[in-house]
C-alpha cells in the first residue's frame, strides 16, 4: 500500500508541476497580452490627440466677424467710402462704423461680402477695396425699379490690411430697408 500511495503521490506531483508550468505559461501570456493592450491604448490616445490637433489646425484661434448695414438712404460723392452705420455683429472689433473701414486684426483667408440697392433711374457703381486697390465692383443700372447687386469673395488678407466699400461716381444709395450691407469673416488663420 505504501508503494501505491507513493506512486499516486508521484503522479499527483507530476500533474501538479505540469499544471503549474501551464499556469505560469498562461500568466506570462496574460502579462504579454496586457502589455500589448496597454501599448495599443497608448497608441489610441496618441492618435486621438493628433486628430484633435489636426481638427483644430487651420481654424482661427481668434474669431473675426462683422456684418454692418446702411440704415438710411444717402447720396455719396465720387470715391467716397460708404459708412455702414448699423452694426449687426462685430466680433473682434475690426469694423469701424464711423469710418466704414474694416481693419484686419488677424492674417488669414477671409470671406468678404457686399450688397447694394440703387434708386430707380439712378445707376450706381461701388467698389470693394483693399488698401486702395479694387477687388470687385457692384453695379446697378438705374432701370425702372430698385436693382440689387452683391458679391462674396474669399481673399488672403494680412494684419493691418484695410477693406472698405466706396462709390465710383456721385449717386444715391437706397437704404430705407436693410438691403445694403458689408460683411467679413475670418475663415482660416495664418500666412498663406
Amino acid at each position: 500500500m505504501a508503494i501505491t500511495w507513493n506512486l499516486v503521490y508521484i503522479k499527483l506531483m507530476s500533474k501538479f508541476k505540469i499544471l503549474m508550468a501551464q499556469s505560469s505559461t498562461k500568466d506570462q501570456k496574460i502579462a504579454q497580452l496586457t502589455n500589448r493592450l496597454n501599448e495599443k491604448d497608448a497608441q489610441i490616445m496618441n492618435l486621438t490627440n493628433e486628430m484633435k490637433t489636426l481638427s483644430l489646425s487651420g481654424h482661427p484661434s481668434q474669431v473675426v466677424a462683422f456684418t454692418a448695414l446702411l440704415n438710411h438712404s444717402i447720396t455719396v460723392g465720387a470715391q467716397q467710402i460708404i459708412r455702414y452705420d448699423t452694426t449687426i455683429t462685430n466680433t473682434g472689433n475690426a469694423y469701424d462704423s464711423t469710418s466704414g473701414i474694416f481693419e484686419v486684426t488677424v492674417s488669414g483667408i477671409y470671406s468678404l461680402s457686399a450688397s447694394l440697392m440703387g434708386d430707380p433711374h439712378n445707376g450706381i457703381h461701388l467698389q470693394l477695396v483693399q488698401n486702395g486697390k479694387e477687388l470687385v465692383r457692384l453695379w446697378t443700372g438705374g432701370g425702372d425699379s430698385y436693382e440689387l447687386a452683391s458679391h462674396t469673395i474669399n481673399v488672403k488678407l494680412a494684419k493691418h490690411d484695410r477693406i472698405w466699400v466706396q462709390n465710383i461716381h456721385q449717386a444715391n444709395v437706397y437704404a430705407s430697408e436693410k438691403y445694403n450691407l458689408f460683411s467679413a469673416v475670418l475663415l482660416f488663420e495664418g500666412q498663406f
